[in-house]
């Protein structure tokens, strides 16, 4: 079975969990996902360039918390943006700052997102969606790729 499995943080606060940071930079969010929670997919961020992460963290800070965190995918809206944060990322692993085995196991999680992904459009109709919604056939494709039994 392909996994395809995805988990967006949300920038809030929950103090009882993480006083310090909202969810998409907390390491303690991320441990509850993946430990308590048992989640093996890909953790994707909301958008970094809002408010809730930019008011309160500088553009080079946020990545690497971001990633530090937990998150594996981090979503911008512009490309400049997304630009400053690969630099950011660039520098912190060079100074020490990010984990080079935190990148990797993120980088990993996204490749077997993106091979997952691949192998799922393979199997695909080539038909017009809207003939194949709800048919049969679309049910069992959704049942033997992305039913857990």
């Amino acid at each position: 079975k392909s996994q395809c499995e995805l988990a967006m943080t949300a920038h809030i606060m929950i103090p009882s969990l993480d006083p310090e940071f909202p969810a998409t930079l907390s390491k303690k969010a991320h441990a509850l996902l993946r430990q308590s929670l048992r989640f093996r997919g890909v953790t994707v961020s909301d958008d970094m360039e809002m408010q809730a992460i930019t008011d309160h963290f500088s553009p080079e800070q946020a990545p690497v918390l971001a990633l530090a965190a937990g998150c594996d995918l981090l979503c911008y809206r512009t490309e400049k943006a997304a630009r400053h944060a690969y630099e950011s990322l660039i520098k912190a692993l060079e100074s020490g700052g990010l984990s080079p085995e935190r990148v990797l196991d993120a980088a990993t999680r996204n490749r077997d997102l993106r091979n997952a992904t691949h192998e799922i459009q393979a199997t695909l109709p080539v038909e017009k969606p809207s003939d194949i919604a709800g048919s049969q056939s679309h049910l069992d494709f959704i049942q033997v790729n992305f039913s857990e039994n």
